[in-house]
């Protein structure tokens, strides 16, 4: 298989753009805190829907996060005294969607 600059350059380009626009969501949760959770849960739905439909772009998503930096805390929600980063969450969408895929797997196998 040939590398395809044109595909790479088109990939990069829509990283790019998310990274800065994940930055930018990240600058206006800072000036309006009550925008936070309204980005997690956005981000967190995007991931949900991207892992769902091809798994390999929610794990994309997820390790452009870990990349990227902010030690998992670009966005997050308080629940009671607990602080869940966009990270955990991305974690956890991604396993579960892996551990939904395997189960579905296994139950087609058998029958």
């Amino acid at each position: 298989m040939a590398f395809d600059m044109e595909h790479f350059g088109r990939f990069f380009k829509i990283t790019f753009l998310g990274i800065i626009l994940l930055y930018l969501a990240s600058f206006l949760s800072f000036i309006f805190p009550w925008l936070n959770p309204v980005f997690f849960v956005l981000v967190s739905l995007a991931a949900l829907a991207l892992a769902l439909d091809k798994f390999e772009y929610g794990l994309l998503l997820m390790l452009t996060e870990i990349f990227i930096g902010s030690k998992g805390y670009l966005f997050w929600i308080e629940i009671g005294e607990a602080r869940i980063s966009l990270r955990m969450a991305l974690f956890a969408i991604i396993v579960v969607v892996w551990l939904y895929r395997e189960i579905k797997n296994q139950k087609s196998k058998i029958k």
